[in-house]
Order: structure tokens, then C-alpha cells, then sequence
């Protein structure tokens, strides 16, 4: 019998129904995978890290940065965005939609870009 599968979704309602008691954080930060598919069948594989600081329980402020890469010479994609960060939280401070609004600086070589998302 399988129980890993259970046991991971055991641990994320344990873990995650203590969360429902925190406040407002002051600082998040992630780190992830990221996989962009472009067309002629080109697969880009990279990373992406954001850090925001909450300056209240509804706004923050949000930087981003990642990084895409093939196997293709002088393709790499970086991007560098900031901007500010709208959290639609439920009662206690829980989590709920963000809304972020982030600009920055997109580095496509051979040539450069500013980028609005």
C-alpha cells in the first residue's frame, strides 16, 4: 500500500491550518522553477525569486527577478520587475488574492526590453 501520497496531504492540512492563526506577514519571500515554452519548440528551463514587504495588512511592495535558459547560443532571458502589491485578505489576516502591478526591465539577448505585467 501507498501512503506516502496521504502522508503529504496530511502534513499540508496540519501545517496549513496553523497558518489560519498568524498575522499579516512582514516580509515573504519564494523561490521557484519556472518552464517557458516558445514556439518552434524551443523549451527555456529557469528560475524566478520575488521578496515582498507588507506595509499593512493590504499593501506591499513586491521585487522579482528569474532567469530563462536553452541550450541555444546568446538566448538567455532575465527579468528584473518591482512595483507595488494589493492582498485582498479575509478575516484575521488570512490569505487571499494578490494583486500585484509590477514593471521592470527585461534583458533578452541580443536586445533589451521594458516590460509592464
Amino acid at each position: 500500500m501507498k501512503w506516502h501520497p496521504f502522508f503529504g496531504v496530511f502534513l499540508i492540512i496540519v501545517f496549513g491550518s496553523m497558518s489560519f492563526g498568524q498575522s499579516t506577514p512582514v516580509f515573504e519571500a519564494s523561490f521557484g522553477y519556472s518552464f517557458l515554452r516558445q514556439e518552434f519548440n524551443l523549451n527555456r528551463h529557469g528560475w524566478i525569486a520575488s521578496t515582498a514587504g507588507n506595509v499593512n495588512n493590504w499593501f506591499g511592495v513586491k521585487g522579482e527577478v528569474g532567469g530563462s535558459y536553452t541550450d541555444r547560443i546568446n538566448s538567455d532571458v532575465h527579468s528584473f520587475l518591482a512595483g507595488p502589491q494589493f492582498t485582498a485578505r479575509v478575516k484575521h489576516g488570512r490569505s487571499g488574492p494578490l494583486f500585484p502591478f509590477l514593471s521592470g526591465y527585461l534583458r533578452y539577448l541580443p536586445v533589451s526590453l521594458l516590460w509592464v505585467s
